[in-house]
């Protein structure tokens, strides 16, 4: 399948379908974006256990990713990108700290803080989309798809909050600051 990336700046968004369909768009760019980003970070951890959890989270965002294009069918649009500035910047940051540090635990510690800050930005992002598509009252399939990937997100965050509060990171931090 071919996916095109929309331009909105050229585009005016003057409905609430067209603000909807323009969430959707930046939510099928972001889990496309991030099946490949969790297979990177999952490279980069050297704890098992985080391994283990990016690659989990890497295959329900591939389900995600169809959960997705089953709401655009339901909505009688292909499947289309827009570009999100607020996942690009994330990616960037994690990048640029992936490099920058030197110390695997560290760079653990790092790494479970960029998935909870990527994981508030997408329950942020469907939450709306889920508020939206309640106000336009479309068909049961499309809000389900939604609320089951929020559910995912949810989950996804408890499980890295409680890793960032567990064993081993919680005393990395506490070894390398003394």
């Amino acid at each position: 399948m071919v996916v095109r990336i929309a331009h909105w700046g050229t585009m005016a968004i003057e409905t609430p379908h067209d603000l909807f369909e323009h969430h959707l768009q930046e939510a099928y760019y972001v889990e496309n974006e991030l099946v490949d980003n969790l297979a990177v970070m999952a490279d980069e951890v050297t704890e098992e256990q985080l391994f283990e959890d990016f690659q989990e989270h890497e295959e329900e965002t591939q389900q995600h990713v169809q959960r997705l294009e089953t709401v655009f069918e339901s909505i009688g649009r292909e499947p289309t990108m827009s570009e999100s500035a607020a996942l690009d910047g994330l990616v960037e940051e994690k990048n640029e700290l992936s490099t920058e540090i030197r110390d695997d635990e560290l760079r653990n510690v790092a790494l479970v803080g960029a998935g909870i800050k990527t994981e508030r930005m997408e329950i942020s992002m469907y939450e709306g989309m889920i508020q939206l598509a309640d106000e336009m009252d479309v068909d049961d399939d499309v809000t389900d798809a939604l609320e089951a990937n929020l559910s995912d997100e949810k989950d996804a965050l408890q499980k890295l909050k409680s890793r960032a509060e567990g064993s081993k990171l919680k005393q990395v931090l506490a070894d390398l600051t003394g």
